[in-house]
């Protein structure tokens, strides 16, 4: 009885969470694609291309703060699961060590490596060179902070304080705004301007987590701690993720790159702002993961490991219908939606935005096996083979663009076929780490989200291509209500158990009808 009703409490903590995660998106979302399209209009194609392809170059080397914040977020949850608040000050005493030991690694890489790659491989006019530079400096500053800030936000989200991770989320997205207008007034050059107030932002940001973590948090304010084998077991987990993580350097910064070289800034302005709208898109899978994502850990630390795979499955299920229910409309209504947004679509931004939703869907059911792959601290061959086959992105895409001749379109649908091997290959390993049976997930996951998918689209993909099929506002609500009216009773009936429809519609009346 005590169990069931420990369960049911983290239930309900983790859909309070999810709410304000939603509310938090609602805000971030709303003003960040407000933000691009006035960022696009500010700086022009060129120069928005150069902030996505420059940005990238800089963001290579976050594959390096990438894999210690999944460590120490991993490790912060064991031992808050275990609640041993003594050992979790420790942790995090190390763990901002090694960060600050990282950030000042980071900065010798950007100002030598990544100063050659700006310089020798990144396709820049001659004209916007220097601007190119300073913004390139301002990047830097801003991602090493981004990186001081990880052992604090970090320790945010593993205390399941939602609230401040929400309203430090809705600061920074309605910062980014306020600067976007400040450049559009500016006499200065935009790009390197823009770069200057992107990283007072990042300032600002790192304060905010530093202030949260230090007035509720005592473990945040411990001293010097210096521990060998502990410090060996944190770098020993962050190497493995290290190899994992460099493979989001491949698929993403240097894929970036290739399209600069191959077809020039426009394509990358074109696939920045494909990114913008699945970005906004998968917000909705996200929020759900980070509330359900401590969890997972801290019951796999405590040792319950058949509650740890449930709610595993349950958020790959859960994930995919949250990301699938928007999807959809987006994925049909692209066209307009694009053109209602934006005053010039640049070329290849549809087909782009909806492969990357695909790859996305397909992704969604991945996110939640890593999670559970770290919680049993057993990744070396996880990391190793994942990590491998993600790799291949890169050589695919190029033989795909130098040999075949192939459109931009061609690389995310590279994206789209790694991810799906990339699944497979999770579900084979997680099994062998974390013992979680791949016929239940295939069963209990795969199945009822195929069969929604199949159910929900034929109707609103009917009307968008044959019944109604120019954009314009009568597609718009035809497609949106039909989206809507197919997909809550596919996903009610066909994808939700029986216990999941009574504590979603139980959730729906407390907290939604309420309002």
């Amino acid at each position: 009885m005590a169990q069931s009703s420990s369960i049911s409490a983290n239930n309900r903590r983790i859909a309070k969470n999810t709410l304000m995660l939603y509310v938090r998106m609602a805000f971030t979302m709303g003003l960040g694609i407000f933000t691009t399209r006035v960022l696009l209009e500010a700086l022009g194609e060129t120069d928005y291309g150069l902030v996505n392809v420059i940005g990238g170059v800089v963001t290579m080397f976050a594959f390096l703060s990438g894999t210690m914040s999944a460590a120490c977020s991993r490790f912060f949850n064991f031992e808050l699961g275990r609640r041993d608040y003594a050992r979790l000050a420790q942790t995090f005493s190390l763990t901002r060590l090694i960060y600050v030991a990282l950030t000042v690694l980071l900065l010798i890489l950007a100002e030598t490596v990544g100063l050659w790659f700006l310089e020798n491989k990144v396709v820049v006019p001659a004209e916007r060179a220097d601007a190119a530079f300073w913004f390139f400096q301002f990047s830097v500053g801003t991602f090493l902070l981004s990186t001081l800030s990880v052992p604090y936000s970090a320790l945010i989200i593993s205390r399941e304080n939602m609230k401040a991770f929400a309203w430090i989320s809705v600061f920074e997205a309605a910062a980014r705004l306020g600067i976007v207008y400040l450049i559009s007034l500016s006499g200065f050059d935009k790009l390197a301007f823009y770069g200057a107030l992107l990283m007072f932002v990042g300032v600002a940001h790192f304060s905010l987590n530093l202030l949260v973590c230090r007035r509720n948090y005592p473990e945040s304010r411990a001293g010097f701690f210096w521990d060998r084998r502990r410090f060996a077991e944190l770098v020993a987990f962050g190497g493995w993720n290290l190899w994992g993580a460099m493979a989001g350097l491949f698929t993403n910064v240097f894929v970036n790159v290739l399209l600069n070289n191959y077809f020039g800034p426009a394509v990358n302005a074109a696939r920045a702002v494909a990114q913008q709208v699945s970005g906004a898109i998968t917000g909705f899978t996200q929020n759900f993961l980070t509330a359900t994502r401590p969890q997972v850990v801290q019951y796999y630390a405590a040792g319950d490991l058949a509650q740890s795979h449930l709610l595993t499955m349950r958020a790959s299920r859960m994930g995919f219908f949250l990301l699938f229910f928007f999807a959809l409309p987006a994925w049909l209504l692209m066209p307009f939606v694009l053109g209602l947004w934006l005053e010039t679509v640049p070329a290849h931004t549809v087909a782009f935005a909806r492969l990357i939703l695909i790859q996305l869907l397909v992704d969604s059911f991945s996110f939640p096996l890593m999670t559970q792959a770290q919680a049993s601290g057993k990744i070396a061959l996880y990391q190793s083979v994942v990590g491998g086959t993600l790799r291949l992105t890169l050589p695919f895409a190029w033989i795909a663009l130098k040999f075949f001749s192939a459109p931009p379109e061609a690389v995310p649908c590279v994206f789209v076929g790694i991810s799906c091997v990339c699944l497979l290959l999770r579900l084979i390993l997680v099994r062998r780490c974390a013992r979680l049976s791949v016929r239940a997930f295939v069963k209990g996951v795969l199945v009822p989200a195929g069969l929604v998918a199949v159910a929900a689209s034929v109707v609103p993909a009917w009307i968008a291509f044959r019944a109604v099929p120019v954009p314009g506002w009568a597609q718009f609500f035809a497609v949106g209500f039909a989206s809507v009216f197919c997909a809550v009773p596919a996903i009610a009936f066909i994808g939700l158990k029986r216990d999941e429809r009574g504590v979603a519609l139980n959730f729906v009346k407390r907290k939604i009808l309420r309002l």
